[in-house]
């Protein structure tokens, strides 16, 4: 898992082909294109923008990958995201790979994501997005997934 802000992006470049787009696109967004989804490669690399708040309580449960990695990134307010490695947890799904997920059960590490702020979670990175609402107003974030 990787935990930046937006400013430092360009050091991530290397690490994907699809990064200083993802990212370029990311930086460029406008009120408009909340609650859109934008395509970089059909199948390969697009992400998503919405308003929302945080997970019930109930629904609070790990999620993991292994086709795509995620780039969770926040726009307006905060949330807390916990993530933790997949082997420190116990699945309480079968793998989906329609969908692309497992879900899974335990502890992990919390951490606040501000406007500006993102993570990169791979395979090994479970996660909860949207863990916790913590400020005021609105929450804008969202998700780029890109295929490894």
């Amino acid at each position: 898992m990787i935990f930046d802000n937006l400013k430092n992006s360009e050091t991530y470049y290397a690490m994907n082909s699809h990064f200083p787009d993802i990212f370029a696109k990311i930086r460029s967004i406008t009120k408009a294109d909340i609650g859109k989804k934008l395509v970089l490669e059909d199948g390969v690399a697009w992400f998503s923008t919405s308003v929302t708040d945080s997970v019930p309580d109930g629904e609070r449960v790990f999620e993991a990958h292994r086709d795509f990695l995620d780039i969770h990134f926040v726009l307006e307010g905060e949330e807390t995201f916990a993530c933790a490695d997949v082997d420190a947890l116990t699945p309480t799904t079968e793998y989906n790979p329609k969908e692309d997920y497992v879900l899974l059960s335990g502890k992990g590490n919390e951490f606040t994501l501000k406007p500006g702020d993102f993570c990169i979670v791979y395979p090994q990175d479970a996660h909860i997005p949207k863990l916790k609402k913590t400020s005021d107003g609105p929450l804008i974030r969202g998700v780029a997934k890109i295929k490894l």
